[in-house]
């Protein structure tokens, strides 16, 4: 089964050898479902703020563009890891870029601007689970969980700046 933007198709073997039989199941593949569901969930949380869903579940015509972005680079032949073309300066340049994600400024090319709705998703996803906890776990096991969750980011976090980023993310 294709699971693209495409039409999704279902092969199946007929009764004889080498006979296949091709079903569209359904127009549109299944990631533009997921995407569609995930936005459809973050509009109805609607947590923390109007601004914050704005950005996760971001309105027409932008909307797919992050989708269209990671399954081009997942699926396209040739897509994806276009630094390897690069000179050994330009990569040292671009890699410098990516490894310092400024929050606080429009990214300047797609790579970054994978990395920062990346880490908009994961800082939504650090803060939901927080105050999640916070409505039925004591203080005691809820500092215990941030701190849990602080060990991970230390240990599994690629660099300092990513370390720092993540930490934030954790409320004190």
């Amino acid at each position: 089964m294709t699971h693209v933007n495409k039409d999704v198709y279902e092969v199946t073997a007929q009764s004889s050898l080498h006979q296949f039989q091709l079903k569209r199941v359904e127009r549109g593949g299944s990631h533009k479902r997921a995407w569609d569901l995930y936005y459809d969930v973050m509009k109805d949380l609607v947590w923390p703020d109007a601004a914050t869903v704005s950005r996760l579940a971001p309105p027409h015509p932008n909307r797919y563009r992050e989708r269209d972005l990671r399954e081009s680079i997942n699926y396209t032949p040739g897509l994806g890891f276009l630094e390897i073309y690069d000179s050994a300066s330009r990569y040292k340049s671009r890699r410098a870029h990516l490894m310092k994600l400024d929050l606080n400024s429009a990214p300047k090319d797609e790579s970054a601007f994978l990395e920062q709705e990346g880490f908009y998703r994961l800082d939504h996803a650090i803060k939901l689970l927080d105050a999640v906890r916070v409505g039925y776990l004591s203080s005691t096991d809820l500092e215990s969980k941030r701190q849990i969750q602080r060990k991970l980011i230390n240990d599994y976090a690629g660099t300092t700046n990513d370390t720092k980023l993540l930490q934030s993310c954790i409320p004190a």
